[in-house]
């Protein structure tokens, strides 16, 4: 079921499957592919969070979440030193 798209339409019909629309963001991001965007030198958060919307399609609000969880998880690390995230290697 689904809306009408016809102008001053307002009414439930039914839909093809190949019709559905897919909006909003994904249910889940890869999160290897945000992690392989930081260089092992690291990068600034805004840096970091720039190319994760250019080269993943993320959003301002899903990246800090993912960061995030990233951080929890130990994947990645804010340095102390120099300010900017950096992977952490896994053994």
């Amino acid at each position: 079921m689904a809306h009408s798209k016809e102008a001053g339409v307002i009414c439930w019909h039914e839909v093809d499957v190949n019709e559905i629309e897919t909006r909003g963001r994904p249910k889940s991001y890869d999160v290897g592919e945000l992690v392989a965007l930081l260089p092992a030198e690291g990068l600034a958060t805004g840096e970091w969070e720039k190319l994760a919307k250019s080269e993943c399609g993320m959003s301002r609000a899903t990246f800090h979440r993912e960061r995030q969880a990233l951080s929890k998880a130990g994947r990645v690390l804010k340095s102390k030193v120099s300010n900017k995230w950096q992977p952490i290697k896994s053994s």
